[in-house]
C-alpha cells in the first residue's frame, strides 16, 4: 500500500514536470493547482501518513512549477517592455526624419554655390559702361542731367580726382563721397520736377555704378565692359 502511494506521488510529481517543459516557447506556462479531493480523510492510519506525504511532494512539485511559470511570465514581460522601448525609439527618430524632408521640400532645393555667385553678382551693381568711361583719356562721359550748374562743384571734382587716379584708395573714397552728394541733389531736383523721370533714373544709375566701380583698380577687368 505505502509503496503504491509513494508511486502515485512520483508519477504526479513527473507528469507536473513534463507539463512544464512541454509548454510552448512563444506561450507562457499556467500555473497549475492540486484537484480538491472528495474524501477528506484516511480509512487508516497508514494511508492518511502515505497520502499526506504524497500531497507534500505534489505540493513541493506545484511550488517549483509555479515559481518557473512566473519566472516566464515576468521574462516575456520584460521582452514586450524591450519591444515598445525600440519601438518607440525608433518612431521617434522616424518622425525626425519625416520632419526634416517635410521641412526641406517646402523650402526647396537648396541653391548650389555657383547659384549663390551668380545671384550675388545679380544683385550687385553694374560696373560702368564704355559709354560712360573714355579709358584712352581716363575720363569720365556724364549723363545729361549732371551737367547743369548745380552739380559743376562735384562733378569736376571727380574729373580731377579720376585723372588722378592710382587705385583704390584715398581718391576713391572721395569720389564716393562726392557721388553721394550729387545723388543727394538729384533726389532733390527730381522731387522738384527739375529733371524728367527717364533722366533721373538713367542718372541715378550712373552715380551707383561710379560708386561701385571706385572698389576696384584703374584698369581691372570689368571697367568699360559694356
Amino acid at each position: 500500500m505505502k509503496t503504491t502511494l509513494l508511486g502515485a506521488a512520483f508519477v504526479a510529481v513527473t507528469l507536473i514536470a513534463r507539463a512544464a517543459s512541454a509548454q510552448s516557447p512563444h506561450m507562457a506556462p499556467t500555473p497549475v493547482a492540486s484537484p480538491p479531493f472528495a474524501q477528506h480523510h484516511a480509512s487508516t492510519l497508514e494511508e492518511g501518513v502515505l497520502r499526506g506525504g504524497a500531497d507534500l511532494l505534489r505540493g513541493v512539485g506545484e511550488m517549483h512549477y509555479n515559481r518557473a511559470a512566473a519566472e516566464v511570465q515576468w521574462q516575456d514581460a520584460y521582452n514586450r517592455a524591450l519591444d515598445n522601448r525600440l519601438k518607440r525609439t525608433a518612431t521617434y527618430f522616424d518622425e525626425r526624419k519625416l520632419n526634416r524632408e517635410a521641412r526641406a521640400e517646402e523650402r526647396g532645393q537648396r541653391p548650389s554655390f555657383e547659384d549663390t555667385v551668380r545671384y550675388a553678382k545679380s544683385r550687385s551693381p553694374e560696373r560702368l559702361a564704355a559709354f560712360h568711361f573714355d579709358a584712352a583719356r581716363n575720363r569720365l562721359i556724364w549723363p545729361e542731367a549732371f551737367y547743369h550748374s548745380y552739380f559743376d562743384a562735384e562733378r569736376e571734382a571727380i574729373d580731377r580726382l579720376m585723372a588722378a587716379r592710382g587705385g583704390a584708395g584715398a581718391e576713391s573714397r572721395e569720389v564716393q563721397a562726392l557721388a553721394a552728394q550729387m545723388e543727394a541733389k538729384l533726389a532733390a531736383m527730381a522731387q522738384a520736377r527739375a529733371v524728367s523721370g527717364m533722366e533721373h533714373v538713367s542718372a541715378k544709375k550712373f552715380i551707383t555704378s561710379l560708386q561701385y566701380e571706385m572698389n576696384f583698380a584703374p584698369g581691372a577687368a570689368g571697367i568699360a565692359a559694356k
